[in-house]
């Protein structure tokens, strides 16, 4: 008997995502696909605001919402939780992951685009 294909399939929601403070940190962090808020491209990191070398996808996680692993992150200034920048590096994640964020972290940059071009009036490409 075969299974239905929406019942084998695996819920992407449910992928985890290796994120980090910065790309090029060490400690990494693992978080459910349906936790990351707003992947967009950025060239400055969470926390102590570290320029990147070229943009890099990142988006928002709750600093207590992590699967395992650990993050550049005290909770010094304040109770937690935090929404904390992070990083979604490459290197990291598989690449049906990295894909599914990417993809929309490049949708959200192209909504930023257009709505600054319509904002300030800007023509062209």
């Amino acid at each position: 008997m075969s299974e239905d294909k929406a019942t084998s399939a695996p819920n992407l929601d449910d992928l985890a995502i290796s994120v980090r403070r910065h790309p090029q940190d060490w400690q990494t962090a693992q978080y459910s696909f349906s936790k990351l808020e707003y992947p967009h491209l950025d060239r400055v990191s969470g926390g102590v605001g570290r320029g990147t070398a070229h943009p890099t996808v990142f988006c928002y996680v709750w600093c207590d919402g992590m699967l395992s692993g650990e993050l550049a992150h005290s909770c010094s200034h304040g109770p937690a939780p935090h929404r904390i920048k992070v990083a979604v590096p490459k290197v990291c994640n598989t690449r049906e992951a990295y894909a599914r964020v990417r993809a929309i972290a490049d949708a959200n940059q192209a909504e930023r685009i257009a709505r600054n071009k319509a904002i300030f009036r800007i023509s062209g490409d």
